[in-house]
């Protein structure tokens, strides 16, 4: 019986490509091909490289290592003397799903000729026929550790990026989709003192027009292609995941975000460790946290990320806070439609924001925040909608009950209504309570509300970020440039199994309380 070339377990016959289960399940998580030039280095030894020719190519040291295949540091004798890299399938590997993937990245990469994407020189067998192609040598690190090694700027790193977007959009008029980009994929090489990224391991892309593998090694047994922290939702879909191009502007949305903030949305070690059908649950249906919330959660690690950015906490949540975390988050929209169409109108908004020019994405409507929330947390839905309901109905008296020192608003009268204050400690109704009570009193015909179109405008007339709060303060003051009549404000308390609301008008010119409510809601 035959034994796994990794870990030496015995193998079933029908095992495929020579790897028991457990290799082939890690080998998936890993992402793994072999083309980490910046990988683990290990002992040259007669058994790794098999005592085999290499023809012209000397081989000097192994630089990476996957699944299936090692590369290897390696110079070339003639016609000309240089250092490149050498990729070979492992001894033992040669089976045909093996050597149809591996000639998949070897074609995949002899149809690239563009800067920023590793190039190949040469292709042939061993002595011992075992196939390998030589490509560029790059003797450069992953893009996170350079840019935190020079301490870049957060627009230093951003010409870096586009960079790298315009290397895959390369690969993609190509017809290739490389499906595991991250930082040990991009390396940062320096020439002439200026960095130039360089993607590599094309060892898992797919052609866009058909499946250059007709099934591979992962798909053919329901693993995931890539690495966890990178992969797109599609790519999480095991069996029946289809993948384009949005597959890599999701990819590149993770980079982007660790490139900012030096974290990912999701820690790798964590996903993991939840075991793979939660792993993938999350790849597919978590959102990304916003870029300050993320780096809030950091704690007291935010000081050394700042650092490295050259400038400090507080200074670089509001850097991220805006247009750079809406750019981010659309790249990471799990429905992909609602993603860049592609990698160059990702690039595109990078480079809006480069020159301070207003940017494309733009926070989602609350219409599809309200159904992304009652997806994710349908559990709470009903006890959040008795309280908008309750809500809903306390505000309308509120507004239209006649005192002896304020006369009832009218239809004619706009009302601004502020974000509400949360006292409950559950983070359910940080966003949902506002949004929930104005489509409600939206579609009340004795009420109306100042649409979100027009507060986005007096935010923005404002200096103020598109997602601010409308705190009472920010809502008096669109309330006083918009002539409205008054504002709306809200709070809401938990006490036992139920809530307390409390709501209030107030006059917004001269701020005088016209009237105030509570109410208790199930």
């Amino acid at each position: 019986m035959a034994n796994c070339p990794q870990c030496a377990a015995e193998l079933a016959s029908d095992d495929p490509a020579g790897l028991c289960p457990r290799c082939l399940i890690q080998g998936a998580f890993d992402g793994s091909t072999a083309g980490e030039q910046a990988g683990t280095q290990t002992i040259v030894t007669a058994e790794s490289i098999g005592d085999d020719d290499f023809g012209r190519y000397q081989i000097i040291r192994p630089i990476g290592e996957g699944g299936m295949g090692t590369v290897y540091l390696a110079e070339q004798r003639e016609p000309i003397r240089r250092r490149v890299a050498l990729k070979v399938v492992k001894l033992g590997m040669d089976t045909s799903q093996v050597l149809a993937r591996f000639a998949n990245e070897r074609q995949a990469l002899a149809m690239m000729e563009h800067p920023n994407i590793a190039r190949i020189f040469d292709a042939g067998a061993t002595g011992k026929g075992r196939p390998y192609f030589v490509m560029e040598y790059i003797e450069g690190v992953p893009i996170t550790k350079y840019c935190d090694d020079k301490r870049l700027t957060i627009v230093q790193r951003l010409e870096l990026f586009l960079a790298v977007c315009r290397a895959v959009q390369h690969a993609h008029h190509k017809g290739v989709i490389h499906r595991d980009l991250k930082p040990s994929n991009v390396l940062v090489t320096e020439q002439e003192g200026t960095p130039v990224p360089k993607v590599i391991d094309f060892g898992i892309a797919k052609a866009t027009d058909q499946w250059a593998v007709e099934k591979t090694l992962l798909t053919q047994f329901g693993q995931m292609v890539g690495t966890p922290e990178y992969a797109s939702p599609e790519q999480a879909e095991v069996m029946t995941g289809e993948l384009d191009e949005t597959s890599d502007v999701y990819s590149l949305g993770v980079l982007l975000y660790e490139l900012l903030i030096g974290v990912v949305p999701f820690d790798g070690a964590t996903i993991r460790q939840a075991g793979l059908a939660e792993m993938l649950r999350i790849i597919r249906e978590e959102d990304a946290p916003p870029l300050p919330r993320k780096l809030t959660n950091t704690g007291e690690a935010a000081a050394g990320i700042a650092t490295r950015r050259q400038t400090d906490v507080a200074s670089l949540r509001r850097l991220v806070d805006g247009d750079l975390n809406w750019i981010a988050m659309k790249a990471l929209e799990k429905p992909r439609e609602r993603r860049y169409a592609s990698v160059a109108d990702l690039a595109a908004d990078i480079q809006r924001y480069i020159e301070h020019r207003p940017v494309l994405a733009s926070p989602p409507s609350a219409l599809y925040r309200a159904r992304k929330f009652v997806r994710r947390r349908r559990p709470a839905v009903l006890a959040t909608a008795a309280v908008i309901v309750s809500a809903a109905l306390t505000a309308w008296s509120l507004t239209h009950r006649e005192t002896a020192s304020s006369p009832r608003l009218t239809d004619k009268d706009t009302i601004v209504l502020a974000d509400f204050e949360n006292k409950t400690g559950d983070p359910v109704f940080d966003d949902t309570l506002r949004q929930g009570l104005s489509v409600e009193l939206g579609q009340s015909p004795f009420l109306s509300l100042i649409s979100d179109t027009k507060v986005l405008q007096q935010l923005a007339l404002m200096g103020q970020p598109k997602d601010a709060r409308l705190t009472p303060d920010i809502a008096q003051q669109i309330c006083e440039r918009t002539s409205s009549a008054a504002v709306l404000e809200g709070s809401i308390t938990s006490l036992g199994s139920q809530y307390v609301l409390g709501l209030r008008a107030k006059n917004c010119n001269t701020g005088a309380i016209l009237d105030q409510e509570q109410a208790m809601a199930p």
